[in-house]
């Protein structure tokens, strides 16, 4: 715990680690949400399901919902967490040591996760921050980036290897791309997009302020972190988006009558409307403009209460001067309606699981449900190619051992 202190300039008590097998551990997750929500009804089992047909309609989740696919699916890809209300950490035995270097960056990774909350309050953190989807994405890509960049500091330190010799340009270059090509074969593209965006692009951002300004810098990204993925993926264009959000969010649900109950909505952001283009088929250069030109977005999910209909309704507005049809909507989606108002950079899309979605420039648009917002955030610049060069070492290089520490304790 020494060396993670020392390179973050910060101090906890030292957490349990609890190993568990995997069954195990998907047993554990089963008795955090019975309890997280034990007056959980069919009925919120029936609106999970209909969320997803919803997200269907855009590509975004498969025809079919699969919970325990699902959750199988994002636990194969991870090795340990750190559990904020226990505080501490839980390591996922898979049959590998316990006191190799993947062991030790595993440990340090989840070190600093009680290091965070211990300084931030993860609760209260993400209570005021993650107001959306997209700023929980966001959110996330600063406290797992920040996870990420020290464990990669682990590394290079048990390599023996100065961070200034690292060509970290390359590293996250390679690493974002590959995390984008998962990503386009996720069955589940929204879930699995906590288990993708935040590690690669956040640690981008992260490691980048670093190398910049030290650990200042990476504390005043936590004084004002980042509320959407587009303000980790681009540099800041002067738009903003946290006034738009509200005002999207103020037209966001169409008026489609008592018949029909709401499934769920969300701020889905740049990260995933550069999914959608990607599903789209568009080109890669087309996909990330789609996710650059988008300023706010929400989507929502309704249902019929007599026939099951779902209809999904996405109301996307885009940076002033970039034409909407820049959207894949109507050419490319059969059962997909959009109306563009004259003039206006926004498209109202509907879609419908029976295939006959009404007219979306007949209906009348309200809002979702308020939540509070923080004020916008300033953008830090996001262009690795920006470093300038390595902040030093001061901290010596005893780096924890995850087999000793879990001898320690016994």
């Amino acid at each position: 715990m020494s060396w993670v202190s020392c390179q973050r300039g910060s101090s906890a008590d030292l957490p349990p680690v609890i190993v568990v097998s995997e069954s195990e551990y998907v047993e554990r997750e089963a008795e955090r949400r019975r309890t997280d929500n034990p007056n959980r009804t069919a009925e919120d089992d029936a609106k999970e399901v209909g969320w997803n047909r919803g997200l269907a309609q855009f590509k975004l989740a498969p025809e079919s919902y699969d919970r325990d696919m699902e959750q199988a699916l994002q636990l194969e890809t991870l090795g340990a967490v750190y559990e904020p209300k226990t505080r501490s950490v839980v390591v996922i035995d898979r049959g590998r040591p316990l006191n190799d270097a993947r062991a030790v960056e595993l440990l340090v990774h989840e070190l600093v996760h009680a290091l965070q909350d211990a300084s931030v309050g993860f609760e209260k953190f993400y209570e005021k921050w993650a107001y959306t989807f997209d700023a929980s994405l966001a959110v996330s890509g600063l406290i797992e980036g920040e996870a990420l960049h020290y464990q990669l500091l682990a590394n290079v330190t048990l390599r023996g290897q100065n961070p200034g010799d690292v060509d970290w340009q390359a590293f996250y270059d390679d690493y974002r791309s590959q995390v984008q090509r998962e990503a386009d074969a996720d069955a589940y593209p929204m879930t699995m997009a906590s288990r993708r965006f935040p590690y690669a692009f956040g640690g981008a951002v992260v490691t980048q302020t670093w190398l910049k300004h030290g650990r200042p810098g990476i504390d005043a990204l936590f004084d004002a972190p980042p509320v959407s993925t587009q303000a980790l993926l681009f540099d800041d264009d002067g738009v903003d988006r946290t006034a738009a959000v509200k005002d999207v969010r103020a037209r966001g649900v169409p008026d489609l009558g008592d018949a029909y109950e709401v499934q769920g909505y969300a701020t889905l952001g740049s990260w995933m409307a550069r999914m959608y283009g990607a599903r789209m088929s568009l080109s890669a250069s087309k996909a990330w403009k789609l996710a650059e030109s988008l300023v706010a977005d929400v989507l929502s999910v309704q249902r019929d209460r007599a026939t099951g209909r779902s209809v999904a309704a996405w109301h996307v507005i885009n940076r002033p001067g970039v034409s909407m049809q820049e959207w894949p909507g109507p050419d490319a989606l059969s059962h997909v309606n959009a109306f563009y108002p004259p003039g206006a950079e926004e498209v109202f899309m509907i879609a419908d699981d029976s295939g006959h979605p009404p007219l979306a420039s007949d209906l009348e648009w309200g809002p979702v449900e308020e939540q509070s917002m923080p004020p916008s955030t300033a953008a830090p610049a996001r262009a690795l190619d920006r470093i300038v060069s390595a902040a030093p070492l001061l901290c010596p290089d005893d780096v924890p051992d995850l087999g000793a520490y879990l001898l320690s304790r016994d």
